[in-house]
């Protein structure tokens, strides 16, 4: 039914500041960017949407971030234990690298990488919050 996995979006609350992390600490490359008005109240159940969009990509990932203008949203990241909380999780070569990086840039990084013996195709993971409090997971493959 379905092809492939398209994107991740993440709803945030200044353009700009997120565009610069992701672009400037997570290495993501802008490839769009577009501004929509009422047009998107019934796709998004909604009522008069304006909204920012930006997409991006790193590698194979794809993510789309929004700032909704209107209406407003609610200033609070779902915690990873609240129903409909999503996270995405990136591929790294050296997870070791990724953490001192994202420790020397400011990042809320939750945890140090930790070994991961539970079976899964990953060897290590990590998680840290975007600069609105959006989880990501790092997870680096091997043994």
């Amino acid at each position: 039914m379905f092809k492939h996995f398209m994107h991740v979006g993440i709803t945030v609350s200044d353009m700009a500041r997120s565009v610069a992390f992701y672009r400037d600490i997570l290495g993501f490359e802008v490839t769009g960017s577009g501004e929509a008005f009422d047009e998107e109240d019934e796709p998004l159940d909604l009522q008069g949407v304006h909204l920012l969009s930006t997409a991006m990509t790193c590698g194979d990932c794809q993510i789309e971030l929004l700032q909704f203008l209107s209406p407003q949203g609610n200033a609070v990241a779902p915690r990873m234990s609240d129903a409909g909380c999503v996270h995405m999780a990136l591929a790294v070569d050296n997870i070791q690298d990724v953490y001192q990086r994202l420790v020397a840039s400011g990042v809320a990084v939750n945890a140090p990488p930790q070994k991961d013996d539970s079976g899964y195709e990953w060897a290590y993971w990590m998680f840290f919050k975007d600069p609105d409090g959006t989880m990501i997971e790092v997870v680096q493959a091997g043994g």
